[in-house]
């Protein structure tokens, strides 16, 4: 079947531009639910959108040495034998992936793989696409330009959107902003409870430390920390305190973790650390209580205190 190519006018940026800051401002906790519908019989809607939000939010925010031109659709449904021959082409050591501070976008530039200190980075992509390439879904060829010299990047989808691709699951659009504390009247299940013979009261909260999302803009992670106190007469009994994190990180990997801090007054005061990263790894030591990123891709870390009391959280 002739190939499909779609490249972006001037008209079809500036409202891909308007859609990416509709959608990257607003709260996605999940991707939308694919659908039938396609593009010339060819290319799922849901993975056109996000292939354009993507090119376009590149740009944007990471195109200064390295963007995003066009792409072209395969229009074949990918075959058992086909879906072997991508898995050997997306993790062939000549492919590129982002790399650089991406909280200094002017620094992004891509690397071989071949050019990596990341030596596992072959074998660990190679498992994530194992799992997820499968027969009758459908090869997109990205066309990028690394100081106006093109390369190019094997993007699969399918009706639930893009399923992979080295360069855009290696990206993650941060978002600095730390979300509201949520009271939480309901101690956690692992929480120890004291005996019911007083007028005891919880006072809990679930504070969201940070967040991450894909580069079309819907939500990729989050993580959490979880604390409560067990208040009787306003006086907060320490031996009851709760403390614990949460958080995932969609095709990645995060920890998320907190620990008792000392404070000069009757109150529960801890400190948390998280880190997560898009295409590398994430290593927590408990010996000195730190979190560590390594390989390419986007990747962060962050730490903070916290602390609340019988009459709330600070």
């Amino acid at each position: 079947m002739k190939a499909l190519k779609i490249k972006f006018g001037l008209f079809s940026l500036l409202m891909v531009f308007g859609v990416s800051v509709f959608l990257t401002s607003c709260e996605q906790d999940a991707i939308i639910p694919g659908t039938d519908e396609s593009v010339d019989g060819v290319l799922p809607r849901l993975a056109q959108e996000q292939l354009d939000l993507s090119i376009a939010n590149w740009n944007e925010l990471f195109g200064y040495s390295v963007k995003a031109v066009s792409y072209e659709v395969i229009g074949e449904a990918i075959s058992a034998s086909k879906a072997e021959t991508l898995i050997s082409e997306i993790t062939a050591t000549s492919n590129y992936i982002p790399t650089g501070d991406f909280q200094n976008p002017s620094t992004i530039t891509v690397k071989k793989f071949e050019d990596m200190a990341d030596t596992e980075i072959t074998s660990r992509i190679g498992d994530l696409v194992t799992e997820r390439i499968k027969p009758g879904q459908t090869e997109v060829k990205i066309k990028w330009t690394l100081n106006g010299e093109p390369f190019y990047s094997t993007a699969i989808v399918d009706e639930t959107g893009i399923v992979y691709d080295n360069m855009i699951f290696s990206t993650v659009i941060i978002d600095n902003e730390e979300g509201p504390a949520e009271h939480a009247n309901t101690p956690p299940e692992d929480a120890e409870v004291p005996g019911m013979e007083r007028g005891w009261e919880y006072e809990g909260w679930k504070r969201r430390v940070w967040k991450a999302k894909w580069l079309w803009g819907s939500t990729r992670g989050k993580g959490y920390t979880h604390s409560g106190v067990w208040c009787y007469n306003g006086t907060r009994y320490s031996q009851y305190d709760y403390l614990g994190t949460s958080g995932w990180f969609d095709v990645g990997d995060q920890e998320t973790r907190a620990r008792y801090r000392s404070h000069p007054n009757n109150v529960l005061y801890y400190q948390y650390k998280w880190g997560w990263s898009a295409a590398g790894s994430v290593s927590y030591n408990s010996s000195n209580f730190s979190i560590s990123t390594s390989g390419p891709g986007s990747q962060k870390t962050g730490s903070g205190f916290q602390g609340m009391s019988c009459s709330g959280y600070f």
